[in-house]
């Protein structure tokens, strides 16, 4: 026989030791039986008088009489297995369920007070409901709270532990005032203490969604008494999905499974076996197993689950390792959300109530796959601290050059795809600071890397060798998206914690989606980026210093901070809802919104939340009479539109007025140039991107030169660290494939030393 030391616990079922006396009201923990001993004679008892029960076998109410029969039949021939598989668990105290409700009751009875008892009675063997209802009322008792150990309500545990409850109350005359708490699956109490418990055993572990599978185990029942309406099952999912909301864990690396069916009717699927089963094909090399529905551990959770299932699951999937943890059993937070049941009833989580989850990163496990596929090619402007050659260097001019090169961004994205194997997705970002292409691959095989690299190139300078150009940068796997987290952060452009970025690549992927190249792997990578500039900007201070480039960079060009009279906006850019933000809050005189094309349900609702006294004007091309007619009654007009063609000839500006006697500014964020030629007029004043990108380094020098700022960004450079590992970290050390999300046949491996660090720059 097995035995495992624990600390003993003598509890005395309701009588007050400390006090020497009584007390009036009391709590009574209701919990399913366990046999007295291991021995094959006590434990065939036991399941007589388990699988005699009604409730647990339902046959016709004409064939009630065989239930007896038929436990005898069952207890004889599994007595002898289920006695062995006891004597796997057993405690040097007893059983482990009954050891475990004594140390609830005398946990609860300190939570509750001097003037509460604390009883605990057993559906099945000892201590006997009709025992425990005695030894009430020999004590006084006249005021009890009776709690269901089950959460979610069934009848085989709740409905047939309040029968007999009942029954005997009945049979012996006995009064007392009860309250029943039979239903508490959605209690706020109940979730956040298996939330916590999850949180920190996982986090003893080093396991989190990256590295593990969540799989929540409940007991099965039988899928009749589903269909007789019993709430079983919505309940047990119900709390499953308040739990993974509160832990942090994402949806998709979790499941829900039942376990212990008997005979062979049909039960609730899937299987707690068949699911292990699954994720041992699947190569999960760590699944972490959750006994939702269990208070205290027992039977089922340690042999059944921790013994049987683990050996099984360490057997078929090599290197794998199955993670038991506990039930809630006498877990601090459990305690005091029972004495919270106990006082005031369930408090209920609403179904639209926000829940803070404690991951305070979320953890994007299911695109670890998706990371190790991306790659990214392309320029950048390099910051003022650089100095000297670097890999893919340019300097203002030459982005603007590239951009022209590559002309229809749409029509580039479709030949990308079209003529390079191997691509599921492909967009393109462009910054005032870079200009570059991001792919999901197919698979991450090296010889179809080296083609899509070259290709992506090829794309870049315009299948040219002789652009002058030096060869762009090329990141793939966790340095690509280290990259690209750090550059949505700001943490790569003239303004430091730039805003506008994550707007930037949110306009990148519905380019994508628009030329028919967007993939479920870019809108993956783009969640995972947004978690990781929220969390990051909220956990390190850098959010403090955040602001968007338009609203940076016109707060310091000498004259545009001021009143800026009749202003017209241009263009439906993202630079130019940034200038619609910044002006929501300042005072001005009338707005004109100039945009081309015609349903852009989203920008008109954009401009009616943000700036909703403004003028609209929708045109085909900026050429229009209209848009010139809007130019020549401004005192200021914004040019945010992203194009690689000069939008207004000069000779069009001037002739608009006499600027000397009604003076023009224009700001120009186009980094192509909106104007075609020289406006050196009198009165006209012509504020290019250039200037801009000044003034936004201006600012940014103004708060980057100080302590806090340089603390901040040190956190946030560390913080990106830490996320890459998290998102990198599944598959790591695999030699064979895993099963990816989207794509069962097809995962690549990311390679230890791609976790390291970033590029950051």
């Amino acid at each position: 026989m097995k035995s495992a030391k624990r600390p003993s616990n003598n509890a005395n079922h309701g009588r007050d030791a400390d006090m020497g006396r009584p007390r009036r009201r009391a709590a009574l923990l209701m919990n399913l039986g366990t046999p007295d001993d291991a021995s094959n004679r006590a434990v065939r008892r036991y399941l007589r008088e388990f699988l005699a029960d009604p409730f647990v076998i339902k046959l016709p109410v004409f064939m009630r009489w065989f239930n007896p029969v038929l436990s005898t039949i069952i207890a004889t021939f599994r007595g002898g297995q289920s006695a062995k598989a006891y004597r796997e668990i057993w405690w040097d105290e007893g059983s482990p369920l009954k050891v475990i409700t004594e140390r609830q009751a005398e946990k609860l009875r300190g939570q509750l007070g001097g003037d509460w008892s604390v009883y605990y009675a057993m559906r099945y063997a000892n201590p006997s409901v009709r025992d425990v209802l005695r030894r009430m009322v020999d004590d006084g008792i006249t005021e009890v709270v009776v709690v269901p150990m089950y959460p979610q309500h069934a009848g085989p545990t709740t409905a047939t532990a309040l029968d007999v409850l009942y029954r005997e109350m009945r049979r012996y005359g006995l009064r007392l005032a009860m309250v029943i708490r039979n239903e508490w699956f959605d209690d706020r109490g109940y979730i956040d203490a298996q939330a916590q418990l999850l949180h920190r055993y996982a986090g003893e572990r080093g396991l989190d969604p990256s590295n593990s599978y969540l799989l929540f185990s409940t007991h099965s029942m039988p899928v009749s008494y589903i269909k007789r309406g019993d709430p079983y099952e919505w309940q047990v999912r119900r709390s499953m999905d308040l739990v993974l909301k509160r832990l942090g864990w994402p949806v998709e690396r979790s499941a829900l499974s039942f376990q212990s069916k008997l005979g062979p009717i049909p039960w609730l699927s899937p299987s707690t076996e068949d699911e292990l089963s699954r994720l041992a094909e699947e190569r999960e090399k760590n699944v972490i197993v959750c006994p939702i529905s269990f208070t205290a551990d027992c039977l089922e959770t340690l042999e059944e689950i921790g013994m049987g299932y683990a050996e099984d699951f360490e057997e078929e999937c090599e290197g794998g390792k199955l993670h038991l943890a506990p039930s809630l059993n006498d877990d601090d937070d459990f305690i005091a959300a029972l004495a919270l049941l106990v006082r005031r009833g369930p408090r209920s989580i609403e179904n639209d109530e926000e829940i803070e989850p404690l991951r305070k990163i979320i953890d994007t496990s299911p695109i670890s796959n998706v990371v190790s596929r991306l790659v990214s090619v392309g320029f950048r402007v390099p910051s003022e601290t650089e100095t000297g050659p670097g890999e893919g260097l340019i300097d203002d001019e030459q982005l603007r050059g590239i951009s022209r090169e590559r002309g229809d961004v749409i029509a580039m994205l479709r030949d990308i795809v079209g003529r390079t194997p191997g691509v599921d997705g492909c967009m393109a970002l462009n910054t005032c600071q870079r200009n570059e292409i991001h792919l999901i691959l197919t698979d991450r095989d090296e010889d179809a890397m080296d083609e899509v690299k070259s290709a992506l190139v090829g794309a870049l300078t315009g299948d040219r060798a002789d652009t002058g150009l030096p060869h762009p940068f090329v990141r793939s796997g966790a340095e690509a998206f280290g990259d690209l987290v750090a550059t949505c952060l700001g943490l790569s452009s003239h303004l430091p914690a730039e805003l506008d970025v994550m707007d930037q690549f949110a306009s990148a992927l519905r380019m994508a989606e628009h030329a028919g190249t967007g993939c479920s792997g870019l809108d993956r990578i783009q969640q995972a980026v947004e978690h990781a500039v929220v969390d990051i900007r909220e956990e390190t201070g850098w959010g403090r210093f955040a602001s968007n480039f338009p609203s940076a960079a016109m707060s310091k060009v000498e004259g545009l901070s001021e009143e800026m009279g009749h202003l017209v906006v241009i263009g439906g850019s993202t630079t130019s809802r940034q200038v619609l933000k910044a002006m929501a809050g300042r005072p001005r005189g009338p707005l004109t919104f100039v945009y081309r094309g015609v349903g852009r349900k989203d920008l008109v609702r954009f401009v009616q939340e943000t700036v909703p006294a403004a003028d609209r004007i929708c045109v085909q091309r900026y050429s229009d009479e209209r848009v010139v007619d809007a130019i020549a009654e401004a005192d200021t007009v914004v040019l945010g539109v992203d194009n690689r063609e000069p939008i207004l000839a000069a000779s069009t500006v001037r002739g608009l007025r006499d600027f000397g006697v009604r003076a023009l500014t224009l700001v120009d964020f186009n980094s192509h140039g909106s104007i075609d030629g020289e406006v050196e007029i009198e009165g006209l004043r012509h504020v290019t991107v250039h200037e801009l990108k000044e003034a936004a380094s201006a600012y940014g020098r103004d708060f980057s030169e100080t302590e806090a700022f340089q603390l901040a960004r040190e956190r946030a450079t560390a913080m990106i660290v830490e996320y890459v590992r998290r998102c990198s970290r599944r598959s790591v050390a695999e030699n064979a494939p895993a099963a990816d999300v989207d794509r069962p046949d097809r995962v690549p491996v990311v390679e230890p030393s791609a976790v390291s660090e970033p590029a950051i720059r």
